[in-house]
Parts: C-alpha cells; sequence; structure tokens
C-alpha cells in the first residue's frame, strides 16, 4: 500500500538521495538535468508542510516524494494570480518505478486542491522530454503554453538550459 504524507525532517538523509539519484538517472537519459539541492530549501519546504513523501509497506519506506507550492510566479506570470497547486521535483525511487506514483499523486492533489479551494494542478518540465510531457498528457494534464528564461532572470541554473512545458488540470 502507497502512502502520501507529510515529509519530516528526520526523512531529509533520503530525500536527498532520492534527489542526487534522479539527477543521476537524468544526466544517463538527456542533455539537461537538475543540480545537487540545498538541504537548507528542503528543511524550509518541509517546516512550510510543502514536502510529501510516498511510501510504501508496513515499515513506511520512502519510496518517492514531491513539493508543492501554491503561487509560482517565477514560472506561470499573471496566470500565478488563479488559485492552484504546483508540484515540483516528482521523484520516484528507482525500486518503483511504474507503480503509478503519478496518478497516486494527482489523486492526492485533487483532493488537497478541493479541501483548499484551488481551481489548478499545475506543473512544468522540460520541453525537450517528450516522453515526459506525453506521459503527463496521458495522465490528464492539459498542455498550456512554454516558458523561456533570459540570463537575467534570477533562477534555477536548470531552467536556463531549455524551455519549460507547462502543463495544468482543473480541479
Amino acid at each position: 500500500m502507497v502512502h502520501i504524507e507529510p515529509s519530516v525532517i528526520a526523512d531529509s538523509e533520503v530525500i536527498l538521495k532520492l534527489y542526487e539519484s534522479a539527477i543521476e538517472y537524468q544526466k544517463k537519459k538527456f542533455h539537461r538535468h537538475w543540480y545537487t539541492f540545498d538541504p537548507l530549501l528542503l528543511a524550509k519546504e518541509i517546516r512550510e508542510n510543502r514536502h510529501w513523501k510516498l511510501t510504501v509497506g508496513s515499515e513506511k519506506k520512502i519510496a518517492g516524494c514531491f513539493s508543492v507550492t501554491f503561487d509560482d510566479f517565477l514560472i506561470w506570470g499573471e496566470r500565478a494570480h488563479t488559485p492552484a497547486l504546483y508540484l515540483h521535483r516528482i521523484v520516484t525511487a528507482p525500486d518503483y518505478h511504474g507503480m503509478q506514483f503519478v496518478r497516486r499523486i494527482i489523486d492526492w492533489a485533487r483532493d488537497y486542491g478541493q479541501m483548499n479551494k484551488l481551481k489548478y494542478i499545475r506543473l512544468d518540465t522540460c520541453q525537450e522530454n517528450q516522453k515526459l510531457n506525453d506521459y503527463y498528457i496521458q495522465h490528464g494534464f492539459l498542455p498550456c503554453g512554454i516558458r523561456e528564461f533570459s540570463m537575467e532572470e534570477q533562477v534555477p541554473r536548470h531552467y536556463r538550459e531549455g524551455a519549460l512545458s507547462l502543463f495544468e488540470m482543473p480541479i
């Protein structure tokens, strides 16, 4: 059984290893990848109840994670004024690929969004990763634009290396 629950500070080491594993996978598959995540950012997200983990089995082993925010003006611009739940950094541990975690996250996000009177679930991914773009569309997300950043904009390094595909689904 898979559960989605808030991450806690004690999970940090495992979560940071999940991110490192995801980065290594991205490096093997694509020229564009995430860079090492700041443990202080993770701790902030955990304290703000914006970081979530997927656990499996009675031992509640962490099999995946993701973060959320309620405002993403940097990526979504004026559209960010519409109440939405933004999903970021969805990661599945290699041993659990293929277990439909994105479907579970979407179900969770719908419930969470309804409880918080939000209108959309939104996410972004690199435009060049057609397989992942198609995957999100197959899971009900609608493409709603491309976002590119100038070198002057204060954004994470991996955002400057190509365009982002933007996706949303009504709650």
